[in-house]
């Protein structure tokens, strides 16, 4: 994105076009590395021929001021753009360098042409010419020899040089610096060059610019503190003369006791070898033992790899870890006065591990504490202090977390002759994506597929999964609501999904693709939290199926896909007309028709008899008799389930039924006698139930023939929107999908009579 007011046009020039900054609310560390990115692109144009350099180093100014200026890193631009600025300026000058001896060779080649190389006459500034014959007129006649060395030919029988007597300074067509023997008639006019002719040949400067690291070595010298930048100077000027600064700070009288080779890596910052540490301390508490000869030879090679390996004792336990780690502050603080806050920060963060661990731990620690050393010394810009770093916190999970890896000693007989079942199964690797016989034969299997896991704090597999992962999912989900506020959300179990305005739509980043502002959203919280997702599963449209069931936010209705209900429906046909089943089968059929009860809600009923069938039973291999009650109730959900078209959400109408119905009805019924009265019409109707009847005994089915026959009254009046109202339910409008039960119908016939006031 480029905003226009963050550059002015200068007029009386062209206007320089400078790339687009990066976008508002980028992070300062991929704010750097695109700025590193484009003014890469900047130097590449720049040496295709798309910029002059006077245009490039214009770019390069305006770009940087901008870019540090919107986001801030503590970098002066001056310091930002010199690497960039530089680099152009080494390409222009090999341009202008490439030019000059081009052009010197092209006229060296058409005098050669003519007969050989042609007469150089003396300039106003004195030059002098290899040795050859001297021609009249005042040139020199040079050997074809001689003009390769001055046009820089190689040659074609190579043999020792010999340095001239008298040697002056030329400038030759490549702007080096050679030297010359002079005549006898320039000698004394030229002996004020003789000491600048023995000046040694510029070296070509190297273009860090193109470095492969330079992009990632630029964004993070502008990211690291004045602290990082002060130690990193003092370490550079340590390693100008590294010798000489260890052996004035041996001289310096006031050293801590310390290993003379481990200097070395305390003045560079590097890993520091505590086991050798620990033995230097060690063998300051031992009696003297008869002293080796001493030499020069000997002290030189000392600080060397030439000599043997210097002495060391194991660092096992706190306390020698302990013993080991003071001294080595006091050599850091000694060349980093600085740096003791950090040290003793460290030293405290170790020792608490210590503390919180069980001894059997401690081993752990210690080659943590290695890990964790060897990664600094090796990184500039991590310090001591900065062990709660991603890569250190990476190296503390690997080696300290409760159900990580196990770490043995590698001693003679364990490990590999051990049997894979005597192993402690947490840390242990499991491989997936493994080719089948098919694809091993067939050449198709794609070892990219192949991903490797560990088992770390897995609670699958038992009872505690379910909790454990609702407990998860329903945090995540309350941190999409409430702090998000992505507000129309449902989840079922680890499927999320939610509705959304059409057109409302964002690029996720890391698919490329264009999905719901919510859903994008809902992804980038699982990206900051952690948790893994799959392009496939992120699906959107009008009509998406949701955990088995088809949904269409346009017409309000929900069901299932013509497969699933085909399958529901013959397998529910199939049980009705068996005989016998186990009880492991009938619970398998509740579970699945009450899974479809979600969209088939006024399907319940189906399984009323169903239930009194299992009830009592714990035997999941016990058959089970199929009586005619449940066939008539499984027939008869499989036919309606056959012919309905799902179920309507009648409570996104936003109907107010107490408000808005026209007809209001009040019902109840009791094992004696049952009614319903309509206020407006003041009528009232009621009726005897039949103790006799086998439905005699259960209230349920005569309110609901109270609710039935209220329906029936209605049917023939004039059409009403109905509101009936039952003391054993809620107030609802009935629904146009009721169907009542045919059996139920039939089972016994009442006489209702109508009362009039």
């Amino acid at each position: 994105m480029f905003n226009a007011h963050q550059f002015n046009y200068v007029p009386h020039r062209p206007a320089i076009v400078v790339p687009a900054l990066p976008r508002i609310g980028t992070d300062s560390f991929a704010a750097m590395r695109e700025g590193q990115q484009t003014l890469q692109g900047v130097i590449d144009e720049f040496k295709n021929g798309g910029y002059t350099a006077d245009t490039a180093r214009e770019v390069i100014r305006q770009y940087t001021r901008a870019l540090l200026s919107n986001f801030r890193t503590g970098q002066s631009w001056q310091d930002a753009i010199a690497p960039w600025i530089d680099a152009v300026d080494d390409h222009a000058q090999r341009i202008n360098n490439a030019g000059r001896e081009g052009a010197t060779r092209t006229s060296a080649a058409g005098a050669t042409a003519n007969g050989g190389p042609p007469p150089i006459p003396h300039q106003s500034r004195p030059q002098t010419f290899p040795p050859g014959t001297n021609q009249p007129g005042g040139a020199t006649q040079v050997t074809p020899r001689q003009w390769r060395d001055i046009v820089g030919l190689p040659d074609s029988n190579p043999r020792p040089s010999v340095a001239p007597v008298q040697t002056q300074s030329n400038v030759t067509a490549a702007g080096q610096r050679r030297s010359r023997a002079g005549s006898p008639a320039d000698e004394d006019e030229e002996t004020d060059e003789d000491d600048t002719s023995k000046r040694p040949h510029k070296r070509q400067k190297q273009d860090e610019s193109t470095f492969g690291w330079a992009a990632d070595a630029f964004i993070q010298q502008s990211l690291l503190s004045a602290k990082h930048l002060s130690i990193r100077s003092q370490i550079e000027n340590y390693e100008l003369d590294l010798d000489t600064a260890i052996n004035n700070l041996l001289r310096s009288g006031c050293n801590p006791i310390f290993p003379k080779k481990q200097w070395r890596a305390v003045l560079q910052d590097q890993y520091i070898n505590l086991s050798e540490v620990f033995a230097h301390i060690s063998a300051l508490h031992k009696s003297d033992s008869t002293p080796t000869s001493s030499s020069k030879l000997a002290e030189a090679l000392e600080l060397t790899t030439l000599v043997k390996r210097a002495p060391s004792k194991d660092v096992a336990d706190q306390n020698s870890w302990r013993q080991a780690w003071r001294p080595t502050i006091d050599a850091i603080i000694f060349a980093f006065p600085d740096r003791y806050k950090e040290v003793v920060k460290y030293e405290q963060h170790i020792l608490q591990l210590f503390d919180d661990h069980i001894p059997e731990i401690h081993p752990n620690i210690l080659q943590y504490d290695v890990a964790v050393r060897q990664l600094i010394g090796t990184r500039s810009d991590l310090l001591y202090e900065d062990f709660e770093h991603a890569a250190c916190r990476r190296l503390k999970s690997l080696y300290l977390a409760t159900t990580g890896v196990l770490f043995a000693a590698g001693k003679k007989g364990s490990g590999s002759n051990q049997s894979v079942r005597s192993k402690n199964k947490a840390g242990q690797v499991v491989t997936t994506g493994m080719p089948t016989k098919e694809e091993s034969s067939s050449g198709s299997w794609d070892e990219s597929s192949k991903r490797r896991y560990v088992d770390w704090r897995a609670c699958f597999g038992n009872s505690g999964s379910p909790r454990a992962w609702a407990s998860v999912m329903g945090l995540v989900v309350w941190i999409a609501i409430f702090v998000l506020h992505i507000i129309f959300l449902g989840c079922y179990v680890d499927d999320v999904f939610g509705v959304a305005e059409e057109g409302d739509t964002e690029v996720y980043e890391p698919y490329a693709t264009s999905m719901p502002t919510d859903q994008a959203r809902f992804l980038r919280l699982l990206d900051y939290l952690g948790l893994s997702h799959r392009r496939a599963k992120q699906l959107s449209g009008e009509i998406l199926t949701v955990i088995g069931f088809l949904l269409d936010p346009n017409r309000l209705t929900a069901t299932l896909p013509s497969e699933s209900k085909d399958e529901l429906v013959r397998q529910v046909r199939s049980f009705a007309n068996s005989r016998r089943r186990t009880l492991h089968e009938w619970q398998q059929m509740a579970g699945w028709m009450n899974w479809s009860f979600n969209v088939y809600p006024l399907m319940r009923p189906a399984l009323s008899n169903v239930y009194e069938k299992m009830s009592g039973k714990s035997n999941p291999s016990a058959q089970i008799f199929v009586n005619k009650a449940v066939t008539t109730d499984l027939l008869w959900f499989a036919e309606h389930v056959e012919r309905s078209s799902g179920m309507f959400f009648f409570a996104n109408l936003d109907w107010d039924p107490s408000t808005e119905s026209d007809l209001i009805i009040y019902g109840d019924a009791c094992l004696d006698g049952l009614g319903f009265w309509v206020p407006s019409c003041n009528a009232g109707f009621s009726g005897n139930t039949d103790p006799a009847s086998e439905m005699g005994p259960i209230i349920f089915y005569w309110e609901a023939l109270t609710v039935l026959s209220a329906l029936t009254w209605v049917s023939a009046q004039p059409s009403y929107t109905v509101l009936i109202l039952s003391p054993s339910s809620t107030p609802c409008p009935p629904d146009p999908n009721t169907i009542p039960s045919s059996q139920h119908q039939s089972t016994s016939s009442h006489n209702i009579t109508s009362t009039y006031g």
